[in-house]
């Protein structure tokens, strides 16, 4: 274990296993998370002090398909070039991606069926994006950064 000693006086405890990942942490008042991995080295499990438990679960590719937090459970599923392309939330309900050729997002259906289209110009800036009716109009400075949207509707 390692230790940790603050200004004031108080220490916070650091366990790492052979592979060097963080898999305990004791904090000043003594509370003890936990930290748990895959045989890939992702982070599968964090166990809090109270015994509640947040985890991940990973495909074959290392991307995260599932995560559960305080008992709730969110999926995401992607497409064969990696990219997400529906994510579905605790309730059930999703929000779908669509892509470009070179990558880039077109599309965005969320879980209320809003769509926002995306439109990009030749270098792949963002010029316009289209949102029920609102659509926005994108500008950039001579340094490439957006500036000043301009909406219309």
């Amino acid at each position: 274990m390692t230790a940790v000693h603050r200004e004031e006086g108080l220490s916070q405890y650091r366990a790492y296993d052979s592979r060097g990942q963080l898999i305990a942490v004791k904090d000043t008042q003594g509370h003890e998370t936990r930290y748990e991995y895959n045989a890939a080295g992702d982070l599968t499990t964090v166990i809090a002090p109270d015994g509640s438990r947040n985890g991940t679960q990973y495909d074959a590719w290392g991307k995260a398909i599932c995560t559960t937090q305080g008992g709730l459970t969110r999926s995401m599923e992607y497409d064969a070039a990696g990219r997400v392309i529906r994510l579905t939330s605790e309730n059930g309900s999703h929000t779908t991606f669509r892509y470009d050729v070179l990558d880039r997002l077109i599309q965005e259906t969320g879980f209320d069926g809003r769509t926002q289209r995306y439109h990009h110009d030749l270098t792949g800036k963002l010029i316009r994006s289209e949102d029920e009716g609102l659509v926005t109009h994108w500008y950039y400075d001579e340094a490439d950064r957006p500036h000043s949207p301009h909406r219309e509707g």
